[in-house]
């Protein structure tokens, strides 16, 4: 089992200074939802090229976050909400000080002074970036068939675009 990923979050606003954890779903569901991804786009008309096949993980990541937009809403919504559960808020309790990771809050209940734990649309993209990132293995070492299955079954979509390989890879995002 892998340990969760800690991420602080260091931007100015709202979000400075939250913690989350991100835990990796299991891998049967990790290896669905990444098929589920590049079956969408495929539908939506994303190509790919041998040069981001070559790529691997760089290529999937930027594939997966430049086109993530082609996939119809329902899809996509369903895709970034599977992420929520495998993501905590970890925090201090002010009264024991002792540290607590819970479920993130989703509900604005103002009557208690409760408030979003992401109040901030970039920490969203973050947390979304780093948990991708947690599976970089996973794509290194099976991405390359994904993406040539990816490829060939993209070759029999109608087209909507054919896309470049990615100026700058993954280490230009958040990190």
């Amino acid at each position: 089992m892998h340990p969760p990923e800690r991420v602080t979050i260091e931007t100015e606003g709202a979000d400075n200074g939250k913690s989350f954890l991100l835990y990796r779903m299991p891998a049967l569901q990790a290896e669905d939802w990444i098929w589920r991804c590049a079956l969408a786009m495929t539908q939506a008309g994303v190509k790919i090229s041998q040069d981001q096949i070559d790529q691997g993980f760089a290529a999937l990541a930027s594939l997966l976050l430049d086109h993530f937009g082609r996939i119809p809403w329902q899809e996509a919504r369903a895709l970034r909400y599977e992420m929520l559960p495998y993501i905590k808020r970890e925090m201090v309790n002010e009264k024991s000080g002792s540290v607590v990771v819970r479920p993130l809050v989703e509900v604005t209940m103002p009557s208690k002074g409760d408030s979003y734990d992401v109040e901030q649309p970039s920490t969203w993209f973050l947390l979304r970036w780093r948990y991708l990132r947690m599976y970089e293995d996973f794509f290194d070492a099976a991405g390359r068939s994904i993406l040539v299955l990816w490829a060939a079954a993209a070759s029999k979509a109608p087209s909507v675009s054919q896309t470049s390989p990615p100026s700058s890879g993954p280490s230009s995002a958040p990190a």
